[in-house]
Parts: structure tokens; sequence; C-alpha cells
């Protein structure tokens, strides 16, 4: 017997069980993800409890907190709640419970199920871990901070065992929720060392992994960026955001197989998944596509970029409220308002301004760039040429960058920055091309180059940001 059918028939094993413990869940969901063959026989397995579990008519509590705990470990916790909720109470049920109500930012139930399963004798520092996490997501970050603090110096050994979930906390958590908690006071320098000290306890800490991805992400710097989204994908459970994030390196560096095997990883786990379903066509599209159809897959990313709602990204109870308040529900929606237009909303201050930054900085966005685009391209449409050359100037400011010498990766950069033809690049100043993410020296010499063969040049004008 070859290892794979090894696998298939472990996993078979267990779940011909009538009730699995919490141990052998994790072990069965861990076991799906490593092939195809175990997939098809773990969604079936799925498919089938399911049905008998809602024809029966007599008592489904042990057999619904089975259900509930392996879609749990699983990685999908609206499910799991669904069932969880038809088992019987005890320490399984109500770990399990607030770590998917932590999950799907239900964070008062979150706490109250996980002071339950401490009262049962859920492993304490599981526990701790995870009320800290759902304090601070739910903006009590001073409670947070008390909490974690009795923590500090102590080691694993000092805690009193009990039972955890997923996966056990290490003294390693507490370094990465210190670290979260900096970052929402804006130490981002403080944040990245607890990361730092996070991985020197546990090397292939997924959370702290990501994180200093991310950081890594906003600054331009990819390489250092995929290094670790790798890191944090190379482990179960399944890491979504950073395999979406690896994606759209992968594919912005013309790697599209790569690209589509992390979206397909995703797809693996949570078929239903819309933003992977969305980045697989445009990455499939994109390996079929002629060069000049280059222009209308880029327009067709902004739009699925623009059309990102705002609750996809971690924002603070605050900051969430008042964007709902002023109906901002979407990245495109933020770039329609300035920071003038932020500030002056009631409760909207400088903390929630840097997080709004941030996140549209992440995608090469920033505040009112609509608006901008909308009175750039006015201004250039009211430019009049009065001579000869200025007619021949004219002309090369509307050839469409698809027709322009470009290399795909600054042809990307400028489309998804605004602009359509020369002209709109020409309106742009070196420092704004600079600031975008991924824009370097050297694509910002092949922008000066092409324009100059065609007469133009970069505007002098200062970025609004410098201004």
């Amino acid at each position: 017997m070859s290892p794979m059918e090894q696998t298939v028939d472990n996993m078979q094993s267990l779940l011909s069980k009538e009730f699995l413990a919490l141990e052998e869940a994790q072990q069965v969901a861990q076991l799906a993800q490593a092939s195809k063959a175990q997939r098809d026989v773990f969604e079936q397995w799925i498919a089938t409890r399911a049905e008998q579990l809602s024809r029966a008519r007599s008592d489904v509590g042990p057999r619904a907190l089975t259900l509930g705990l392996i879609l749990a470990c699983a990685g999908r916790p609206d499910k799991a709640i669904h069932w969880l909720l038809k088992a019987s109470d005890g320490l399984e049920k109500s770990l399990a419970l607030g770590i998917c109500y932590l999950q799907t930012g239900r964070f008062e139930k979150a706490l109250d199920e996980l002071d339950s399963a401490q009262k049962c004798g859920a492993d304490e520092f599981t526990v701790a871990i995870s009320k800290v996490e759902a304090l601070r997501r739910a903006g009590r970050l001073e409670e947070a901070q008390n909490l974690l603090k009795q923590y500090e110096g102590r080691s694993p050994a000092q805690q009193r065992p009990g039972i955890s979930f997923p996966i056990a906390k290490t003294q390693a958590d507490y370094w990465y929720q210190l670290g979260r908690i900096c970052e929402v006071q804006g130490q981002r320098d403080q944040a990245v060392e607890h990361y730092q000290e996070c991985l020197q306890l546990q090397e292939h800490h997924q959370a702290a992994h990501f994180r200093l991805g991310y950081y890594c992400d906003l600054a331009g710097d990819d390489e250092s960026a995929l290094e670790h989204y790798q890191q944090c994908t190379s482990s179960w459970p399944v890491h979504v955001n950073a395999l979406l994030n690896l994606a759209v390196l992968y594919e912005d560096a013309e790697n599209y197989n790569q690209a589509e095997a992390c979206l397909r990883k995703i797809l693996s786990a949570n078929p239903n998944h819309e933003r992977a379903k969305l980045y697989l066509k445009d990455v499939l599209g994109t390996k079929t596509m002629y060069y000049d159809e280059d222009q209308q897959r880029q327009r067709d990313r902004r739009t699925q970029v623009l059309e990102i709602p705002v609750t996809d990204f971690e924002l603070s109870v605050r900051s969430r409220n008042c964007l709902k308040s002023m109906s901002l529900n979407t990245l495109g929606d933020l770039l329609k308002v300035t920071e003038h237009d932020l500030l002056g909303y009631k409760n909207f201050g400088e903390t929630s301004l840097r997080e709004i930054k941030a996140i549209l900085a992440q995608k090469g966005l920033t505040l009112g760039q609509m608006i901008e685009e909308q009175g750039h391209r006015r201004r250039k449409a009211e430019q009049k040429p009065d001579d000869k050359s200025e007619v021949a100037s004219a002309g090369a400011r509307n050839l469409p960058l698809s027709e322009a010498p470009f290399s795909f990766r600054v042809r990307s950069c400028l489309e998804n920055l605004g602009a359509a033809t020369l002209g709109d690049v020409a309106g742009y100043s070196e420092q704004q091309l600079l600031d975008y993410k991924n824009f370097g020296r050297t694509s910002l010499e092949e922008v000066k180059l092409c324009l100059a063969e065609q007469g133009l040049s970069l505007s002098e004008e200062s970025s609004p940001e410098d201004s």
C-alpha cells in the first residue's frame, strides 16, 4: 500500500467512528489537506453527516459535536457554530464555540464561551491568549493589556495545563499579542520587534510571519514579503490571507502558475471563497490573454480591488463604526473622500485615519484618489494646443497605455494609479510615482524615456501629500 493510500485509510478509519475527540478532529482536518483524494473523502463525509443529522429526530448532541469540531478545525467557523449549538454543553463545545465566535467577529459571545471553557478545565493560557485577542479586536485595549500582563515572564511550564484548541498555545503567542497591541497604539517598530521575539520561540508561528510579511509588503520589499508569506503557508492550518497576498505577489511577478497554486489551495479548503474565485479567474485569464488585452485585465483587477469591503480588514471598532455611519463600505468609497472629510466626522481621529491610510497603501491606493484623477482628466481635456508641436504633443497625450512600450510591471502600476493614456502619465510627478508600491527608480527611468520619445515629460508639481 502506498503512503497516500495509507493516509486515506487513516482518515477513513477516523471518520468511521461515531464520535471523535478534539485531537482526532484536528487530525482529520489536517489529513484532509494532504491530497485531492483525501479532500474528496472529507467533503463527502461532511455532506453525508450533515444530511443525517438534519433528518434525525432523536438526540444528535454527540454527533453534532463531532461534526462541529471537525468543521472548526477545518477553518469553517460559521458552519461549525451551527452544529456546535446543537451539541450538549461541555468543555470542548465551549472552547470550540469561543474560537469560532472569535474568528467570525462576535467577540462578546467569544468571551462568554471562553469563560465557560475555562471553568470546565480548558488550558489556562490558551483561553487567556484567545481572550486577549477578542478584547483587542473588540476595542477593549486596556483590558487586553491587563490580561496579557498577568503572563509576563511566565513560561508554559508555569501555566496550569488543560485542554487546548485548535493547537497548543505557547509563550510565543504572548509576544505576538503584545505586538498586535503595539500596532493598535501606532508603535510599529516595537510591534516588529515583538514578532521577531515570537519567531525566536516558535520558528513557524504563522500569524507572526504574516504580520512581518504584511509590513514588508507595504514597504515594497517583495522578496522579504514572499519569504514570510511562504513560511506561514507551509504548515497547517491553511492561512487564507497569506495565500491571497502570495497570489497577488506572484501575479505581479508574472509567476502565474504559482499564483494559481495558491488560490487553488484556498479553494480546496473553502470552495466558496469569493475573493479566491475572483482572483483565480483573473490569473487564468491572464495566462491565456494576448498582450494587447492587458489594459482591460488591469481595469477588471482594479475594479475587483475597489469592490473589496472594508470589513475584510481588521479595524478598530471606532473606525469600523465611523465608516459604516458615513456609508463608506468599500475601498472604492474611500477613494472618493479626503483626509479632511474623514477628520471632520465626529469621533474620527488621527489614529483611525492612520488605520485607513495603511489599508489603502497595502493596495497602492490613497484617500481622495478618484477626486484627483477626475480633476486631472478634466484639466487635460481643457488644454488647447496652439502650434504644430503642441498638436503633436496632444496626439501623444491621447495614446492609450496599451499602445505605449511600457513593461508589464510599469503598465500595471500606472493603470492601478488611474492612468489610461500617456497624457495621464505626464500629469504625475516623479515623487508621486516613486511613492507608489513597487515603483522604483528603474521604472521611473523607463517612464521618463518613453515620455521623452513622445515629446512629453513628467509634471514638476509635488505630490498633494508633500505640500
